[in-house]
């Protein structure tokens, strides 16, 4: 009789959840922080341990797991499962049998411990063999699902924002339709949005920054200009929907753009958060 750890089956399910979740995120082009992945993972790990001990009948043990894969896509995509709960659900599933495949003819290869309660695995393999099966399931699913998010069509850059011994490291969007500059220095203005830059200062700056667009630019800056003298500056902008307005511009102690310092470069605090499917939190002009 095998003997069953609870530490080693929690521990390989969170292991084995947060992955299945990483390859869902990538295969599915819904991008989300690594921590969603970890607490949908944990979340995942924790159910899978609670199902593996009783022992249930298949129809009853199919419809549990067929909610908690619900809870946990939910839990790890939250307000992007939106209209997609269905597709994240298959992706999820899909990856989850082509994993579980190519893990099961491994072990039975390499002649390693394994057992399967209701769905739930549990088995001896070193971390090399469970390494080299995502890698085979990522290739045989990239076959199937290869448009979503293996292969990039926009250029990203990593950002990093430092003022006044705080940092602050974002990825942005390299985009040539960005053409925003500061009419008075000529600087280009890299846009992020304004609750992203907050915990670069203390309060009361930092709830001015946050609120800038609640509370509009122009009257952030009257307040801030006595707060913070020279920091920042207002800079106009045009678009196609809300015609011309006004942004606030940080001058940051610096920037760096792919571990390149960017002297010429102004941080614009928009109103609202901007976060694109690949990750991306700033839009940064060519």
């Amino acid at each position: 009789m095998q003997i069953i750890y609870i530490d080693v089956l929690f521990g390989l399910n969170l292991a084995i959840n947060y992955l299945l979740l990483f390859l869902t995120s990538r295969f599915s082009g819904v991008y989300v922080r690594r921590l969603r992945l970890l607490c949908g993972a944990a979340l995942g790990a924790l159910f899978s341990s609670l199902l593996f001990f009783p022992d249930l009948p298949p129809a009853l043990s199919a419809l549990f797991k067929c909610a908690v894969c619900a809870a946990v896509t939910v839990a790890a995509f939250g307000k992007k499962c939106e209209g997609r709960l269905l597709r994240l659900c298959f992706i999820f599933c899909s990856v989850s049998f082509a994993l579980a495949g190519v893990v099961l003819a491994l072990a039975i290869l390499t002649d390693s411990g394994f057992a399967v309660r209701n769905g739930v695995p549990y088995f001896n393999v070193p971390l090399r063999l469970l390494a080299l099966s995502a890698a085979a399931a990522y290739g045989v699913l990239g076959m199937v699902f290869g448009g979503g998010g293996l292969r990039p069509s926009r250029r990203t850059a990593e950002v990093e924002i430092a003022v006044q011994g705080r940092t602050l490291r974002l990825r942005a969007l390299v985009d040539s339709g960005n053409l925003l500059r500061d009419p008075m220095t000529g600087k280009r203005v890299m846009v992020t949005g304004g609750k992203m830059l907050a915990p670069l200062f203390a309060e009361p700056v930092r709830g001015l920054v946050a609120g800038c667009g609640r509370l509009g630019a122009d009257r952030c800056f009257e307040q801030l200009s006595a707060l913070c003298p020279g920091m920042f500056s207002l800079v106009p902008y045009k678009d196609a929907s809300n015609g011309f307005g006004l942004i606030l511009a940080l001058r940051a102690d610096s920037v760096m753009v792919d571990g390149q310092k960017q002297d010429d470069l102004l941080v614009g605090a928009a109103g609202q958060s901007i976060e694109t499917p690949d990750g991306c939190m700033a839009v940064l002009g060519v």
